[in-house]
């Protein structure tokens, strides 16, 4: 609702639209050793940061919610 459109999470300077795309974004984004990940690249197995943000460039919501420019690609 719009009532909650102004809500900051406690602790943070993060608005409710925010919190979502980071807790999503946490979800998606794993810490792996760059020969692990050279790896999978050579089998085909994108890398989780690459197909986290071409979805996210992609979100009006998501440019929304951090105030991302027109034309910007990304935001972070």
């Amino acid at each position: 609702t719009n009532a909650l459109k102004g809500f900051r999470m406690p602790g943070t300077n993060l608005t409710g639209e925010q919190t979502f795309f980071l807790a999503y974004g946490q979800t998606q984004c794993y810490q792996r050793q760059t020969l692990t990940q050279y790896f999978r690249t050579q089998l085909g197995i994108y890398d989780e940061r690459i197909a986290l943000n071409a979805a996210l460039i992609h979100m009006p919501e998501f440019a929304d919610a951090f105030q991302c420019a027109k034309k910007e690609n990304s935001c972070f």
